[in-house]
């Protein structure tokens, strides 16, 4: 029930976020969603209402976040998505101590998602191809749906990026001619 409840509130969520930040500059936007956010962790972890530091982050998040609605300079942009990402971090992870470990985790961690995700498809292909005789359909589907997922959610952001994104697609075009120019 608590991994429903949770699946409900992250798709809320991302529902939310995407309606406040579609096709919109940071501004009021940026509080609302603040409000949200800071009041779903506390919702679903409770515990965090007593960490004292998660609790300065809160409310440095919210003191961003109605920093940007009320003027919306760059800076205060940058410092409420510095803010916003310091609080989740401590949020995921509230043994944390200090503001400059949770950043030094915050980044660790990204790297080290991405090692992992490489890792695990090698692995998945060096374990296809280590055992000739013994391959299995569900070693060759599982190599096959990894790429192939990955292939078409990288395609699919990729033309995404290339519609919304006129000086890329400008850029990429550029890149393209000579290609078309060869053939």
């Amino acid at each position: 029930m608590k991994a429903l409840k949770l699946f409900i509130g992250l798709l809320a969520g991302s529902g939310v976020y995407c309606y406040l930040m579609w096709y919109q500059t940071l501004g009021i936007n940026a509080l609302v969603f603040a409000v949200l956010l800071i009041s779903a962790v506390f919702w679903y972890k409770k515990e965090l209402r007593k960490n004292g530091i998660v609790r300065f982050l809160a409310l440095s998040f919210f003191l961003s976040a109605l920093a940007v609605a009320m003027n919306g300079i760059t800076f205060s942009q940058v410092i409420y998505y510095l803010v916003m990402l310091t609080f989740l971090g401590f949020v995921q992870a509230p043994e944390l101590r200090s503001v400059v470990f949770g950043w030094l985790s915050m980044f660790l961690n990204f790297f080290a998602s991405i090692k992992v995700n490489f890792q695990m498809t090698l692995d998945a292909a060096s374990s296809l191809f280590a055992r000739k005789r013994n391959i299995k359909f569900r070693d060759v589907r599982a190599l096959f749906s990894r790429i192939v997922i990955v292939s078409i959610l990288s395609l699919t952001f990729f033309c995404i990026f290339i519609a919304a994104n006129q000086p890329f697609r400008e850029f990429f075009l550029q890149l393209l001619n000579p290609v078309e120019d060869f053939f």
